[in-house]
């Protein structure tokens, strides 16, 4: 039995169930009812109860038979994956899933499954492409460590810090030149300042790199991928800035950039050296005929650097950059040196 409790609101209120509040009136009306009526009520309630028990044990069942549909079409994919792999020995381990299962091995096996995704003909699907870079952002972000919640209040704090005005300055300069169509011309004015905000964001999350020319394109393609969430372009910012380029890539002059288009230079020269020879010959052409000293930089880097800078967002169709960057987020920055010396090949030709 319940103890009834009465409101000054006019409400009653059993002691023992807190979810049941009645009118006074109601209440009033169930103290009046016969033993009769009482009874009929009682019956009412278990019929409703056993009739909401098999509804929601239907709706379980429903559930079981598709979750077991979707792991059979997993391990189906799986298969498959493992079947196409060149490197079956290994990707053996591999396990595919819409979302990465809860544990470090189980994070691995999705990753590589995600990476045999990658080499198939038609790639990740987009319609999975965003789940899938915030799956390779949350891990990262897990690992630091840090509440993301009270991150995002200050990243996108609308106060402004010390170092906000000259940022500010520095990325409005190339916000009119950012490559998405989106994002550029007069009438995108609120585009341009979600994208502000997330190049604001990034720069007070990480002072160290701050902004560099070439951001603004890069965040532009992640807010298109993310459906305009800054919260969650900026989380995959982090990872691929912080976590997946080397570090110093902007940063420090872009020193480990200049590393990488030595390092380049090395490649084509093994890779295609007719073509590298070819682009010696021009670059002794550029020479001062009386000092014999070339004052332009290495013509491979006219044209690799701008790429790398902006992950090949200004040079490709944007289907073909969002493969790319599949691939750079799930198997790393050499994916830039062998992207680069893919599109040198064919300009070879």
């Amino acid at each position: 039995m319940y103890v009834v409790e009465r409101y000054e609101s006019g409400q009653v209120r059993s002691v023992g169930d807190p979810t049941s509040v009645l009118n006074c009136q109601d209440f009033d009306q169930v103290i009046r009812s016969g033993p009769a009526q009482l009874k009929r009520m009682l019956q009412d309630l278990q019929r409703s109860a056993v009739l909401m028990n098999a509804r929601l044990v239907k709706q379980l069942k429903r559930r079981d038979r598709r979750l077991a549909k979707l792991q059979r079409n997993y391990d189906i994919v799986t298969a498959v994956l493992q079947a196409s792999s060149l490197k079956r020995q290994i990707d053996t381990r591999m396990k595919f899933s819409i979302q990465p299962p809860p544990g470090e091995s189980a994070f691995d096996q999705w990753r590589d499954a995600m990476k045999a995704v990658c080499r198939l003909p038609m790639g990740i699907p987009s319609e999975f492409r965003k789940k899938a870079w915030l799956s390779l952002a949350d891990h990262y972000l897990l690992q630091l460590k840090i509440n993301w919640e009270k991150t995002v209040r200050f990243v996108f704090n609308e106060r402004s810090n010390p170092d906000d005005e000259q940022l500010g300055i520095q990325i409005v300069k190339d916000l009119h030149r950012t490559g998405c169509s989106n994002f550029s011309g007069e009438e995108n004015d609120e585009d341009r300042a979600i994208l502000k905000r997330l190049l604001l964001a990034y720069a007070r999350w990480n002072k160290r790199v701050g902004y560099c020319q070439g951001f603004n394109v890069i965040a532009a393609l992640l807010l298109n991928v993310m459906d305009r969430r800054e919260d969650d372009a900026l989380k995959v910012m982090i990872y691929l800035i912080d976590s997946v380029l080397p570090e110093s890539y902007f940063a420090n002059n872009l020193r480990a950039l200049s590393v990488d288009m030595a390092v380049f230079r090395d490649l084509l020269r093994l890779t295609y050296p007719r073509l590298s020879r070819h682009l010696d010959k021009l670059q002794l052409a550029a020479q001062d005929v009386r000092t014999g000293a070339c004052y332009e930089p290495p013509l491979p880097n006219v044209f690799t650097m701008q790429w790398f800078l902006t992950l090949f967002a200004t040079c490709l169709p944007i289907p073909t950059v969002l493969r790319v960057w599949d691939s750079i987020l799930l198997e790393g920055s050499e994916i830039l040196l062998r992207t680069a010396l893919t599109i040198w090949g064919r300009l070879a030709k």
